[in-house]
């Protein structure tokens, strides 16, 4: 009992404590003199003994296999939750990596005036990802050693001296800074030294935090598309099948109601595919923000009979992963937007990526801008999105008919490029 209560330690001191009062009992009694039964009685006290810690051992293995308590699991969750909530509102800039990355750049133009800066982040692919600021390759030369060896790195290739400095959380690298264009002093380098090395565990905790918040919105943008496929969808294509049974049974005169309903119920269950395609769809380290736009669109202006024309642009550097995809999720809600309201023959796609620069920008030559319907989200999701990245999202009327509506942030290089959609068009 006291193995299974208490465990190993309390089980055998029970044991000895037993043990000893018996024998203590037995020396009391003359008659036992006996060697071979002195024996026996202490084998019943081993066996008390080995009873106590086979016991023990079973009461260990119950509670390795006992299941966790959930409640107390819940709040452990809760605790952290709330400490997460009572840090994240006491930031004094925040948990937005852009953000973050923005005012140490401004913070070393200010420390090295005239200085080129910048701030990247490195994929698992290897290439850097300008957050703010623009890089050329002599940038991602001196980043790359910076980034391998952990220490502030300086070069003067091509003429340009350059200063890579790595933005540490702990030991560990997460990002960047790099400046160019001028050679800095001693006390200049410190200076820029340690304003890297304060930005280091903001800007890890909002990149940490907008990793998870990433991963989250994932998996439910994938639980939601599952439960729409298994759940909806399916029922809907049962009413079809059982619509199209009945539509050979009615009589004439309800047949072609019956064929009305066929046709709504199918292009419902057009746009629940459409929509399990939108919450499935996505970039990543291989599929970059243009090739995701181009498949979007084909897939929409197949469903919708829409001309899709799409011009791309991504010979610069990527955008971070985070970043392209909310720029997706704004051209999608943009297509949606044409596709269910604008009543047009034609939509144009154009995305040119220069990172950290970038432009998207999607035409149509619909019916124009209508008044707001009550309670749409559309445009107000869009500009929130946009606003999260650093970006700017602008709509207005096309000429001739139709509606323009693009996010950009920056001033991206290829210019040559902007003109052509809208000529096009």
């Amino acid at each position: 009992v006291a193995g299974q209560r208490a465990g190993l330690f309390l089980a055998l001191t029970a044991s000895a404590a037993g043990a000893l009062a018996w024998l203590s009992g037995l020396t009391s009694v003359e008659s036992m003199t006996d060697v071979e039964l002195l024996a026996t009685h202490l084998q019943w006290a081993l066996t008390m003994a080995m009873t106590a810690m086979v016991s023990a051992w079973i009461q260990r293995l119950v509670a390795e296999n006992r299941p966790t308590d959930d409640v107390s699991a819940y709040l452990d969750a809760f605790r952290l939750l709330s400490e997460l909530q009572h840090v994240a509102r006491n930031l004094s800039l925040g948990l937005d990596p852009v953000t973050l990355a923005t005012t140490l750049v401004d913070d070393l133009r200010d420390a090295a005036p005239g200085a080129k800066a910048s701030v990247a982040i490195r994929g698992p692919e290897g290439r850097f990802a300008p957050m703010v600021g623009h890089m050329d390759a002599g940038d991602h030369a001196v980043a790359s050693q910076a980034w391998l060896s952990s220490v502030t790195t300086a070069s003067d290739a091509d003429g340009e001296h350059r200063l890579a400095l790595p933005v540490l959380m702990g030991e560990r690298v997460i990002a960047i800074a790099t400046l160019g264009g001028i050679k800095l002093d001693p006390g200049q380098r410190d200076h820029t030294e340690g304003l890297v090395r304060v930005a280091g565990p903001r800007l890890a905790a909002a990149l940490l935090f907008d990793e998870v918040r990433q991963l989250a919105t994932v998996d439910e943008r994938l639980r939601l598309a599952r439960e729409i496929h298994d759940g909806i969808a399916q029922e809907l294509a049962s009413l079809g099948y059982m619509l199209d049974d009945l539509a050979e049974r009615v009589p004439a005169d309800a047949a072609e109601e019956v064929r009305l309903l066929r046709e709504h119920v199918r292009r419902v269950t057009g746009e629940l595919r459409l929509s399990i395609f939108d919450l499935r769809a996505g970039v990543d380290d291989e599929v970059t923000l243009g090739a995701a736009l181009v498949e979007h669109v084909q897939r929409v202006a197949a469903a919708s009979r829409l001309v899709a024309h799409t011009m791309i642009d991504e010979q610069g550097d990527r955008l971070p992963t985070a970043t392209e995809i909310e720029l997706l999720r704004i051209a999608q809600e943009a297509l949606t937007n044409i596709r269910k309201h604008a009543q047009a023959s034609n939509v144009w796609i154009e995305c040119i990526v220069d990172a950290p620069d970038v432009l998207v920008r999607v035409i149509d030559d619909g019916v124009g801008l209508q008044p707001a319907r009550p309670g749409a989200m559309g445009l107000r999701g869009m500009r929130e999105r946009a606003r999260r990245i650093g970006g700017t999202l602008t709509v207005f009327d096309r000429d001739g008919g139709g509606t323009v509506i693009e996010v950009r942030f920056g001033d991206p290089a290829h210019k040559s490029h902007l003109s052509t959609a809208a000529s096009i068009a």
